[in-house]
């Protein structure tokens, strides 16, 4: 059970460093092979995840305010995910990150970002 947790943290770490050195030096702003959003292209409207390459390209170059602001609901989603991610070594936390209260909780802040940030063009 410990060896297992170690591989999953220098797994986590191995794909966090790997996604830094990607959006340190590709900027998805001036780059064709940037995926572009479907959503977006085909109604104009901002789906939630808009804006989170170059937050990452911003993180990934230390401008961590700058980066926010294409996305201010990532880091949210970052912590419920590393919080689900922990819990699989520790049950209480599970157990609580996995509640009905709680994944209805991540998805309904999930869906009034979607329209708040529609609405105040964010």
């Amino acid at each position: 059970q410990h060896s297992r947790m170690i591989i999953t943290i220098a797994l986590s770490g191995v794909i966090v460093i790997a996604i830094v050195v990607v959006y340190h030096f590709f900027d998805p702003t001036n780059s064709i092979y940037a995926p572009k959003c479907l959503l977006k292209t085909l109604t104009g409207y901002n789906c939630p995840g808009c804006g989170c390459q170059r937050l990452l390209y911003n993180w990934a170059n230390g401008r961590f305010i700058a980066g926010l602001r294409y996305n201010y609901f990532f880091p949210i989603g970052v912590m419920y995910t590393l919080l689900i991610l922990l819990g699989r070594h520790f049950p209480r936390l599970h157990h609580v990150c996995t509640s009905s209260i709680a994944i209805y909780l991540f998805i309904i802040m999930y869906l009034l970002w979607w329209v708040v940030r529609n609405l105040l063009n964010v």
